[in-house]
């Protein structure tokens, strides 16, 4: 009990260190904060939760704008985190290439964003855009392949692997090349797996 305990220390501590403005970035800080965007449906439902919950205490009426426009809110906070921590590790970086992979990766953060406003837009009347399914079905699609091409190219490596040049210096860790093409081919099917029920829930047509 005491370890866990401590485990929730540290969490917290490290949690209070990604979302104050710190100048520094430790690993663990861009660790927690990747997970956080994986959670940023989470965020939105506690939010809107507890935004219940004190319209209830309070009685004070919600609305369905108030929750639409704090639930796209929440949704963008930890990809807002990332895009923070990349922008300062950015700037304290002197090598081009670095400085230039991490605004790559700050484009990837923030292409997350159209599909969070567009969603939100889609759930209220009052905002009427022509073919939103569709903007937001390309919203996705770009997203997805931003994410998947940065988990190929730079988080696995793969861009210089022998699989793709066979002069190249590198070598596989696990194996021959089949291990790689499986794995990315599941990448392919987890990064857009969210595009194909939206399609068919929104009864989308591609006229």
């Amino acid at each position: 009990f005491n370890k866990f305990n401590e485990f929730i220390k540290y969490v917290l501590k490290v949690g209070t260190k990604v979302f104050s403005p710190s100048l520094e970035i430790s690993f663990k800080e861009i660790l927690l904060a990747d997970v956080l965007t994986s959670l940023a449906r989470n965020f939105s439902d506690i939010g809107i939760f507890l935004l219940i919950l004190v319209s209830i205490w309070s009685e004070v009426e919600v609305s369905e704008k108030m929750c639409l426009v704090l639930s796209a809110v929440l949704s963008s906070v930890p990809s807002f985190v990332r895009v923070r921590q990349c922008s300062i590790q950015r700037s304290f970086e002197k090598d081009q290439q670095k400085r230039l992979m991490h605004l790559v990766n700050i484009g990837k953060y923030i292409s997350t964003l159209p599909v969070i406003v567009l969603g939100a837009l889609s759930e209220y009347p009052v905002f009427i855009l022509p073919n939103i399914d569709t903007l937001i079905v390309l919203a996705m699609a770009v997203n997805s392949f931003y994410c998947l091409s940065w988990d190929i190219i730079k988080d696995w490596g793969l861009s210089d692997c022998i699989i793709l040049n066979h002069n190249s210096k590198r070598s596989f860790q696990f194996g021959g090349a089949l291990p790689y093409v499986v794995a990315i081919l599941l990448d392919v099917v987890l990064r857009f797996a969210w595009v194909f029920p939206y399609i068919f829930q929104s009864n989308f047509n591609f006229r």
